[in-house]
């Protein structure tokens, strides 16, 4: 402070700082769409079902002891892959505690403090990593990774994904949101009967011309207002509630999301693109965070969270700040997320 004075004079003070962060909205990890699944291991089994069928058992003869029906088997693929893995660490140093002193005098508090920042640095960053791979696994059907021993995972496995013909949304004779249920319905065959029961919403990811014609054309408009339901969904709530800087409506009980200022999510979608997501029960296991443990550590970091954060101490007693983040995000039903735009 008399430094301070020094410069500025002796009726000068210290005021808080305006600042923010430029941060990523985590969209997708608001919207809990992902099972999250604690290991403990990096290392992960995952079966997947490769022969899928309905199976309906025919008339047999009641008193014919060699008439019988049998149920097909399912079959099954195992593929082990590994986790990604984010870590960050941060020694608070005695500058540090110097340009903490003026606001906090107390040595041990100019620490605290020092080592409360990190710590919700860290948090920010490795969260945010994990957003922009949801995102990735969602809407671009793939993980990509430099170290985990897979390399780069392909929901698609090579195939195209599933798209429908441009949408007229500015059209005044033809309602559009007649060619959205016509998407909805071709989601429907991809997820299979079974699936299909599964889901507990849908969500529409639009962008650009998409989502200012869902929102504004006069044909949707009337049908909202004479035959939408004005109650609102538990997932559109729950929209809301977690992400109140995006602009979200609901349609025919489909919640659209207008994420036009979301760069990482138009990436996937195009600037005047839509992606139609099914929300499923989650015990159908269709959308998978894997989460493992730390590994740098030989003790701590092993419990099960998503974000493992401990301290650590050098040979002077200077605090460091560790934070271990291992996963792998799955989508289990890529060929159901529908893509499209505005003709």
């Amino acid at each position: 402070m008399n430094d301070l004075s020094t410069y500025f004079g002796v009726n000068t003070a210290v005021v808080t700082p305006f600042a923010y962060e430029n941060a990523l909205n985590t969209l997708i990890t608001n919207l809990d769409l992902f099972d999250v699944q604690y290991h403990t291991e990096n290392s992960i089994l995952l079966t997947d079902l490769i022969d899928q069928f309905v199976q309906v058992a025919g008339e047999t003869s009641p008193y014919a002891q060699s008439d019988w029906n049998a149920s097909k088997r399912q079959e099954w693929s195992n593929k082990l892959f590994q986790m990604k893995h984010v870590g960050s660490i941060n020694a608070v140093t005695s500058r540090d505690l110097e340009q903490y002193s003026r606001q906090y005098p107390n040595r041990s508090d100019a620490m605290l403090v020092a080592v409360n920042d990190f710590s919700e640095a860290h948090y920010r960053s490795h969260a945010n990593r994990v957003e922009v791979d949801l995102i990735t696994a969602l809407l671009g059907l793939k993980v990509e990774s430099e170290y985990a021993g897979q390399g780069d995972l392909d929901f698609l496995d090579g195939q195209a994904k599933t798209t429908v013909p441009a949408i007229d949304f500015a059209s005044t004779t033809v309602n559009p949101f007649l060619a959205i249920r016509k998407a909805v319905r071709l989601q429907s065959e991809k997820l299979g009967s079974g699936l299909a029961a599964k889901r507990t919403g849908v969500i529409i990811f639009a962008a650009g011309a998409a989502a200012d014609g869902l929102s504004s054309n006069p044909l949707i408009s009337d049908m909202v207002k004479y035959a939408g339901d004005a109650s609102a969904t538990a997932l559109f709530t729950r929209m809301v509630d977690s992400n109140p800087a995006y602009d979200s409506f609901q349609i025919g009980g489909i919640t659209v999301i207008d994420v036009s200022m979301f760069p990482e999510i138009v990436a996937h979608i195009g600037e005047n693109g839509f992606a139609i997501v099914p929300v499923m029960d989650k015990a159908a296991q269709c959308y998978q965070l894997h989460s493992g443990v730390g590994v740098r550590h030989a003790e701590l970091g092993q419990d099960a969270v998503l974000h493992h954060q401990y301290l650590i101490k050098d040979e002077f007693q200077f605090p460091s700040v560790v934070t271990e983040t291992s996963y792998l995000p799955v989508n289990n039903i890529p060929q159901a997320i529908i893509f499209g735009s505005a003709a």
